[in-house]
């Protein structure tokens, strides 16, 4: 799934949320539901492990990262969010869970590392973003789709 939609489910149930706890806790949770819809990216990340493919997909999640900025950037300057705090908090847990995952990419294939720090939620989350995909997955243009439609269906509930 595309950090833009991890960003855009847990602002909104930041949003939703009573308290900044909460809404850290339930952006989290928001992560894990979506990664476990077929979306077009199963084993993409570890086809681009050196040079050209690498570069793409180091491109590819910069620009995703530019444009979940920008869009809570932008909601929260025309005031989409009534707790903007609670809708940042919610975005920032909801794409943690891919923070984590990478970091521990990076330390176990570029750094070669033994030790890695969050080996049992990256076994974790790698079961889940794999559970539904396992039998049937999109391809990249499809998962795309698939994934633009979800983020417009969250952005027209905020």
């Amino acid at each position: 799934m595309f950090i833009t939609l991890h960003a855009a489910a847990g602002a909104l149930a930041g949003e939703l949320s009573p308290s900044y706890p909460s809404a850290f806790a339930f952006g989290f949770l928001t992560h894990f539901p979506l990664d476990m819809f077929p979306h077009g990216d199963r084993g993409f990340g570890h086809r681009a492990k050196h040079g050209r493919a690498a570069r793409a997909y180091t491109l590819m999640i910069v620009a995703d990262v530019v444009a979940a900025l920008a869009l809570m950037y932008g909601a929260i300057l025309t005031g989409r969010f009534d707790r903007p705090f609670h809708a940042f908090l919610g975005a920032l847990a909801g794409v943690l869970p891919d923070v984590v995952v990478g970091l521990t990419e990076y330390a176990q294939v570029i750094k070669k590392s033994a030790r890695t720090y969050f080996r049992g939620f990256y076994r974790f989350h790698t079961y889940n973003h794999n559970r539904l995909i396992t039998f049937y997955d999109f391809g990249m243009k499809f998962g795309l789709v698939y994934q633009v439609i979800v983020l417009l269906l969250i952005l027209k509930l905020w």
